[in-house]
Order: C-alpha cells, then sequence, then structure tokens
C-alpha cells in the first residue's frame, strides 16, 4: 500500500496542489506550536497566581497536544514533500 492509494487525488496533499498542501501543513504547525507555548506560558502564570494545580495541569496537557499535532502536521508535510520529488524526478 502507498499514501496515493489513500488520497482522492492519486498524489500527495488532499488536493490538486500538493505545494499548497504542504506549504499549509508547516503553517498550521507553527500555528499550533506557538498556540501551545502561549498557552502553557498563560495557564502556568494564572495556575501559578491563582494556586491551581487544575489551571497548570490544563497548561501542560494543552502543550503537549498542540506540540504533538505540530509534529505531525510537519511529518506529514515531509513526506508529501519526499513522495512529490520522487514523482517529479
Amino acid at each position: 500500500m502507498n499514501l496515493k492509494d489513500y488520497l482522492p487525488t492519486g498524489g500527495p496533499g488532499f488536493t490538486d496542489y500538493p505545494e499548497n498542501d504542504i506549504r499549509t501543513h508547516r503553517e498550521l504547525a507553527w500555528f499550533g506550536r506557538w498556540v501551545g507555548n502561549i498557552g502553557l506560558v498563560l495557564l502556568a502564570y494564572l495556575g501559578i497566581t491563582e494556586e491551581s494545580v487544575l489551571l497548570l495541569g490544563a497548561g501542560i496537557i494543552a502543550y503537549f497536544i498542540c506540540q504533538h499535532m505540530s509534529m505531525r502536521l510537519r511529518l506529514e508535510a515531509l513526506e508529501w514533500e519526499i513522495e512529490l520529488t520522487e514523482v517529479d524526478g
């Protein structure tokens, strides 16, 4: 089985424009990474000032979820880019 077998376009990406799909995945990964960082800082600050372990825990969990999502999007974009270069060259 190949990645192409699962895609509606028969190539890398979700649409007929794989370069746009790769760029969009990387932008979403960058945004998700920063949302995780900012969420961790804000919820950790609120957790410390309000003396709430729940807020601190929520910040840590949100951070790990955003970082994981970011890593998965970057890996998928890299897989698509490698597959696209194999098809082209």
